[in-house]
This record gives C-alpha cells, structure tokens and sequence, in this order.
C-alpha cells in the first residue's frame, strides 16, 4: 500500500518494471469502485490525481480538502494500517493533516524518516501519531536497507520460527510427521547451536569478580535458557525412541561449552548453567511424560569431560552436569536467601525450573496439572542420579560412599509417602515394568535393590540429625 502526493508516474512504472501491476486510485470514481486491499497485490492511492487526468490537486483551496470518497478510503487506510513515511513535511497538505488527526486509534506503529530537520507541522503531527522518528541518509539508502531486511526476517522465519511459542508449535508437528524428519532435525540442530553461541558469546572476568556480579551473570545465563528449557523439555515430553539419537547429537552440541582463559573459576563453572538446566529440564519433562528410558539416554549415552581435568576420558554426563558442578555449595550459600541451606543449588534449580512459579525460565504448566506432580517428577530425576552416583562410587571402591544431596532430601520425607519409597515399592512389584527398569540405569534388579537400601539407610540417618 503507497500513499503519495505526486502526480507523476514514476512509482508505477517502478513497480511495473519489477514485475507488479499495482491498482492506481487516483480519483473519487476510482476510489468509489476500487478493488478490495485484500485481493490486490499492490495498491497506489494518489491523493491529488495524475497529471495525465484534468482534476488534480496543487493550490491551496484544492489541499484544503479531499472528496468524499477518497476520505473515506483515506481512513481506513490509515485506521487499518501502519505507517512508513519519507519525504513528507506536513506543512501544506491541510486535508492529509486532517485526516491523520482524525484517526484515534493507533494499531500499528507510524515511523517518520527525516533527512533534515522537521517543520513544526511535521512534530506536531509526529507527536499525534506517537511516531517513531528515524534519522536517515536518504531515501534509497534507507528503503534499501529496510529491503535488505524485511527479506532476511522472511528468510529466517520460513525456516525457523521467530518466537518461542511458534518454535514449540513447529517441534509439535514435526514430531508427529515423519515425513518432516529433516525439518525436525534441522529445528532441534539449529536451536542447539544457538544455545551455545549465546552462551559462549558472553565473555568472562579476567580477574576474580564478586558474588553480586556472579549472581547477575546466573540471571543472565537463566535468561538464555528460557527458550531451549522450553523447546529441549518440549522435546522430551512427546519424543519417541527414534528420537533419541537426534536428542544425544543435540545436546552434545552445547552441553561442554568452550573453555575460556579466566582466573575466575566461578564464572568458569556457571557457564554451564544453561546447559544444566536444559539437562534438567529435559529428565524431569521424560519422567513426566512416562519416558524414563530417555534417563539412560541423558545421564549415561551422553558423554563429557570432567571441565577440571580434560584429560581424562569422557563420563557419562551424570557424573559432571549436576547442579553442584555449576556453583559449588560454598559459594552458593553466600547467595540472597541461601545462606543455611543444605542444598542451595538443586533448591534454586528446583525453584527456576518450577512452571507455578514466576521465574523466566520454567517448565510448561501444560505438562504439569499440580504443582506436586512437578516436584514428583524433579525429586525422581534427583532420586536416580543419587542412586547411580552411590552405585557408581560403590563399583569404585570407595570406602565411604555418599550420593550428591538434591531437593528431595530434605523436602520428600515421608517415609510411606516419600517419592523413594514409591519408586521401591514400584520395583519391587515388577521391576522390568517400572519407572527404574525401565530407566535402564542398573543392570539387574538386585543391584537396584542394593543401592536402595543403601540410598535409604542413609536418609534414615540423615533424619536423625
């Protein structure tokens, strides 16, 4: 849609030479019968005629009013659209003037290119319309550019959607059709990518920082997540078995981020915040979704280094991608509200990730009726990894063993109604249907069994005190 003041017929034969016929109302007859916008590809509104027809507009008395037709039509063009405009000053068009003013309503943002200096009927004017005023070189460098532009956003977002709801709504429908499976992978790739680059992106402290700076970056590195926490969880929830390769080559993309040169080893260890919490997200959205098999997938198919020693072979990510390897317990009890606390990491995971909360970077609700069903589904993904983490230290050798504490030591106590001794019950009943056999995190039952009750004793203990 072009709105212009001039006579002549260079805007047509521009678009013309581009290959678009553009419908020209240049008359009250031919605003009287003109073609819906709807079923036009382009239409050219000349409010003061073409030179080539004997009624145009150009004195005074002539600018002072438009027909009644074209002001019809003139309305709804500027109530139903927003506005582009350049080269325009405002000081003698008296009835366009009237009919910007005329319109109240403001649907869609104005923006008011200025090479020089605006007439005080242009600021007035701009100020009525809350316009958005943008300094520019010229005209053909500006519209140029805004070409360049609106054809790089529509390349884009043909392939990847530009907000988090449509990116989710696109992995919906790609899951359920095979027939999409590398628009699927080329979306799951593509996101993990992007999590990485933003997350490696942001640079670290040379010299050792503070807490209040580390807690900043923290919210930073939340900020991030959101939209992965989103998408990965989403994933999570409605995969199928065939899925799981492409989540294992997915995650392995940003699950390590590239190691910095910092004598901060604070901000070292959050970078792997980001992807903790897709981590996390992603189990806790498998247990939900009755996909405990997925566990195996993320605590054990997926391999990484231990970030302190490189040069030790790679581990099943379980033993390196907790949330005590994103902030120790130490310096997280020096954090607002965290000082006292056993656990001040899988609480504030368990407080991030929580979608009946107010947090930026929670589950979907639509996953999760209750809040309780929530926290079920979190303490499990912690359960599991406390008893592969005691089985695991046990096979080791060590004389000692003693699994990483979560949220669920000190807020699943109830010992007949604890989420622990669910999943032991669950076991005990039919192991190969279970949440644990099929997790596939234990090679038998008896060796679940054992590690339970060594997982228990130790709760029991823990109780006393």
């Amino acid at each position: 849609m072009i709105v212009t003041t001039n006579f002549d017929r260079l805007l047509e034969q521009a678009l013309e030479a581009e290959g678009v016929m553009p419908t020209i109302i240049s008359s009250a007859h031919d605003a009287q019968g003109a073609t819906p916008f709807a079923h036009t590809r382009c239409t050219v509104i000349k409010l003061h005629g073409d030179y080539l027809d004997t009624p145009i507009k150009n004195t005074g008395e002539e600018l002072s009013r438009y027909d009644e037709p074209v002001s019809v039509l003139l309305d709804r063009v500027l109530d139903e659209h927003g506005l582009v405009i350049s080269g325009w000053s405002g000081a003698w068009d008296v009835a366009l003037v009237k009919a910007i003013k005329r319109i109240s309503t403001r649907r869609y943002t104005t923006f008011w290119t200025i090479k020089d200096p605006m007439t005080q009927a242009a600021r007035d004017l701009a100020r009525f319309r809350c316009a958005e005023i943008l300094q520019i070189a010229d005209a053909n460098t500006f519209f140029k550019s805004l070409h360049e532009k609106v054809l790089s956003i529509a390349q884009f977002n043909a392939e990847y959607p530009l907000t988090t709801i449509a990116t989710v709504a696109s992995l919906k429908r790609f899951l359920q059709d095979p027939s999409r499976r590398i628009d699927l992978y080329d979306l799951v790739i593509g996101e993990a990518c992007s999590v990485k680059e933003k997350v490696e992106s942001l640079q670290l402290p040379v010299e050792p920082s503070g807490i209040d700076s580390l807690i900043t970056r923290l919210q930073e590195y939340e900020a991030i997540a959101a939209r992965p926490v989103a998408f990965f969880s989403t994933l999570a929830f409605f995969s199928k078995k065939a899925h799981y390769p492409l989540i294992l080559k997915a995650l392995r993309w940003f699950i390590s981020p590239a190691r910095l040169q910092t004598r901060d080893a604070w901000y070292e260890d959050a970078r792997l915040h980001p992807a903790v919490l897709v981590f996390y997200a992603m189990a806790v959205a498998a247990v939900q979704g009755g996909k405990p098999e997925l566990l195996k997938v993320l605590f054990l198919d997926l391999k990484v280094r231990d970030d302190r020693d490189t040069n030790k072979p790679e581990e099943p990510a379980i033993r390196h991608r907790l949330p005590k390897h994103v902030v120790r317990d130490d310096t997280a009890r020096k954090f607002p509200g965290c000082t006292g606390r056993s656990a001040p990491m899988p609480d504030r995971y368990f407080a991030t990730l929580n979608p009946f909360s107010a947090n930026l970077c929670t589950l979907s609700a639509d996953m999760f009726p209750t809040e309780s069903e929530f926290a079920t589904a979190f303490h499990v993904v912690e359960i599991l990894a406390s008893l592969w983490h005691l089985d695991h230290m046990s096979q080791t050798g060590a004389q000692h063993p003693f699994p990483p504490d979560g949220h669920f030591w000190y807020h699943d106590r109830l010992a007949s109604e604890s989420t622990l001794h669910k999943l032991g019950v669950e076991a005990e009943r039919d192991y190969p249907a279970s949440t644990i056999g099929r997790s596939g995190l234990f090679l038998s039952a008896e060796q679940f069994k054992s590690v339970y009750q060594r997982l228990t004793e130790l709760m029991a203990q823990h109780r006393r005190f």
